[in-house]
């Protein structure tokens, strides 16, 4: 029985490891855009573009939201992957540790655009402008607005990373926030920022 169990264990993490390695089914379908130039990278097809605006607005409405009732924080790895779900979880412990009075929410409105696909197609930058951007108070205990504060405007780029197993994009860390100034353009035209090489490296998964 033991050699059953250990032969299905070894099997299994074949099996992972295969999916691990494989390329993602679009990765064949990326464009290289502006190849040869400081400027080139890769794009992934629409339908892959949608997907990845699609699952990071998912991500940003459940942070809103936990951070209002506290609860859900359970799902975190579900959202969050890497870096972002260290801090996410280091954040819950000194919360939970000091017991504040009081929680801050940010609200905007989101245009976001999806650039800089890695190689292999699993990595990808978000590119979120911010506009109305409304900071709201709350008490923790009764959950109450007591006011809200206006934050201006701010574009922001997060690393998204495709979790096979989950079968979704998730937000694995924060990159940088734009100079003040930097315009967002038609979502149908390129719009190309300074990345550095090696910033791909970063990407991994949650343990």
């Amino acid at each position: 029985m033991t050699i059953i169990l250990f032969t299905i264990v070894c099997i299994s993490l074949v099996i992972l490891a295969a999916m691990s390695e494989r390329p993602v089914s679009w990765a064949r379908r990326l464009k290289r855009v502006r190849a040869g130039s400081a400027q080139s990278e890769w794009i992934a097809p629409e339908d892959v573009l949608k997907r990845v605006r699609g699952d990071y607005m998912e991500s940003v409405h459940w942070l809103q939201d936990t951070a209002i009732t506290q609860s859900g924080r359970e799902r975190a790895s579900r959202y969050l992957t890497g870096e972002m779900l260290s801090q996410f979880t280091e954040q819950v412990a000194f919360r939970d540790e000091s017991q504040p009075l009081f929680e801050g929410v940010l609200r905007a409105g989101h245009t976001v655009q999806v650039h800089h696909f890695a190689e292999t197609g699993d990595v990808c930058l978000v590119i979120d402008s911010q506009s109305q951007r409304r900071l709201a108070t709350y008490t923790t205990t009764s959950h109450e607005r007591l006011h809200t504060q206006d934050m201006g405007q701010a574009t922001l780029v997060y690393q998204m990373v495709y979790d096979r197993q989950d079968d979704r994009w998730k937000v694995a860390s924060f990159i940088q926030k734009l100079p003040a100034g930097w315009v967002l353009r038609d979502s149908t035209k390129p719009t190309w920022i300074e990345i550095h090489g090696d910033l791909h490296q970063t990407a991994g998964r949650d343990a």
